[in-house]
């Protein structure tokens, strides 16, 4: 893959924070161009301490060419996917902790190309 957006939050230092910066650390070490961009804008980046590759993909602009993952709540797929405006395909990617996805979440992941999850 030449190049990939990645729509998560990327800020703190447990839970999805730490799972974002893993998944970005490996896409930005196995993707020619990756273009991360956080779920708050206008963030100052610098002040988290986060690796500079990271900084530099977050420093890019969403590119409408790409794939784009989104890292976040299914709830919320829909309103991030809007930030680009691409008919690439749609990828999220929900880390959650029950035997079973949300009924509320079922319909918003069924608009997605893919998803991702690290349970069964």
């Amino acid at each position: 893959m030449s190049g990939l957006n990645m729509i998560a939050q990327f800020f703190g230092c447990v839970g999805i924070g730490n799972h974002s910066r893993f998944l970005a650390e490996a896409l930005i070490n196995n993707i020619d161009d990756v273009v991360l961009s956080p779920l708050t804008p206008n963030v100052h980046y610098d002040m988290f301490g986060l690796t500079p590759k990271i900084n530099e993909c977050l420093k890019k602009q969403l590119n409408p060419k790409y794939p784009t993952l989104v890292f976040w709540y299914p709830d919320t797929f829909s309103s991030l996917f809007e930030r680009v405006a691409s008919s690439k395909p749609k990828i999220g990617y929900y880390v959650f902790e029950y035997t079973k996805i949300p009924p509320t979440y079922v319909e918003e992941i069924n608009k997605l190309d893919f998803i991702g999850t690290p349970s069964t």
